[in-house]
């Protein structure tokens, strides 16, 4: 697992602790003073309320914070260390950065409010957000030349962050990412600061939630700052493919929430289709395979709604094969809230030939994956509600 040091734990410090961790990485916070745990509180609380928000799938396992208080043992297993102003205002001191150096620790330096946020009206404004954004600007330190290490621009993408670093002719450029490069750096910032700027005036705790909000919006749009967010969606749901694919866990998000305050109908559909997904992925019938001209289509589907979903909610998915042959696949999906069904949903696909636009038969490396999956689950009990119809009392088998 990577591990980050952050020296100081001001307000910018304390936030990009709570982003590292949140997106799984372990964090070590040099920081002398007591106030450096009292300024983590507030910004950890802000990013496991909203980070997860601005992604569709699963966070990875939150990381450790550890406070540590000597610079000469800070440098152990640490994959790359970030510099801010100490909680109390004071700067690192030269010889205690020198152990850093010392340990070839490469040493990156995030601008003010986390980068090119001049626009915002307010320093401190910038500060408290900065580290919810999907651009950064850095300044590597130390004897690491223009650019941030490999391994730090590969951790900092793992967690949704795209760092830019500024010239000496004053131009901007990306850092580790090609994908980037379609969108150039400086209007990232540009973009950056305006949203910070659009924000500013609204007090906290709603500022995070605002902002949190703007990004999502861009995101659910494919548009902008909103592009850079689901290039970590796909990025993680590639690596899902590596894993079961039956299991799925998911967080209701605010674009999820009806007029009732509760999860709305149609979410439950979309969260019931990422677990179909993730068993497609598992199957070798991905966006690889719908690539080569084939697909599985849904011919047919059944929702229960048996529980209310709210805000910020994780809910589990799994997901049993009923039967499966070279044509069909007919899929039985639970989500639950911990131990609570909320949904379930039945589902029936026809494998097809996109082209010729009828049902055919899966590739056999497809069906080698999925029949062997399909027998092991013929002797499972069939689920609870398997094979009902619409207002069929619950008190009445299932045909």
């Amino acid at each position: 697992m990577a591990r980050v040091l952050i020296v100081g734990c001001s307000d910018p410090g304390a936030g990009w602790a709570a982003r590292l961790a949140l997106h799984g990485v372990d964090v070590a916070i040099l920081d002398p003073s007591p106030a450096g745990r009292q300024r983590l509180a507030g910004p950890l609380e802000t990013a496991r309320r909203w980070v997860p928000t601005l992604y569709d799938g699963p966070m990875p396992k939150e990381g450790t914070i550890e406070f540590l208080r000597d610079f000469e043992k800070a440098h152990q297993d640490i994959d790359f260390a970030m510099v801010f102003e100490m909680s109390d205002g004071l700067a690192p001191l030269p010889p205690q950065m020198g152990h850093l150096a010392s340990a070839g620790i490469p040493v990156v330096v995030p601008q003010p409010a986390g980068g090119a946020l001049q626009a915002a009206p307010s320093p401190d404004a910038g500060a408290s957000m900065a580290w919810l954004l999907p651009v950064a600007q850095f300044t590597p330190g130390g004897n690491h030349g223009a650019h941030l290490s490999d391994i730090a621009c590969e951790i900092l993408n793992d967690c949704g962050v795209f760092p830019v670093w500024r010239s000496a002719d004053g131009g901007c450029h990306w850092m580790g990412d090609e994908v980037c490069t379609d969108m150039p750096a400086e209007a990232a910032l540009a973009a950056c600061s305006g949203l910070l700027a659009a924000c500013a005036t609204i007090p906290e705790p709603d500022r995070a939630a605002a902002l949190a909000g703007l990004l999502r919006s861009l995101k659910d749009r494919d548009l902008g700052l909103g592009r850079l967010l689901a290039r970590l969606d796909r990025r993680r749901a590639g690596a899902l493919s590596t894993e079961t694919g039956d299991l799925v866990q998911l967080q209701v998000l605010p674009a999820w929430i009806d007029y009732n305050g509760h999860m709305t109908e149609s979410r439950y559909l979309f969260a019931c289709s990422e677990v179909t997904d993730a068993f497609l992925r598992r199957i070798g019938a991905g966006l690889d395979y719908v690539a080569t001209g084939f697909s599985y289509y849904s011919a047919e589907t059944h929702i229960r709604h048996l529980g209310e979903s709210k805000l910020g909610e994780r809910l589990m998915g799994r997901v049993q094969v009923l039967a499966a042959d070279p044509k069909r696949l007919h899929l039985f999906t639970t989500l639950c809230r911990g131990a609570d069904v909320v949904a379930t949903l039945e589902q029936m696909l026809l494998h097809v030939d996109m082209r010729a636009n009828r049902a055919c038969p899966a590739h056999p490396a497809v069906l080698a994956r999925l029949m062997p999956i399909a027998a092991a689950h013929a002797a499972l009990p069939v689920p609870e509600g398997a094979g009902r119809h619409v207002g069929q009392r619950r008190d009445a088998p299932a045909s």
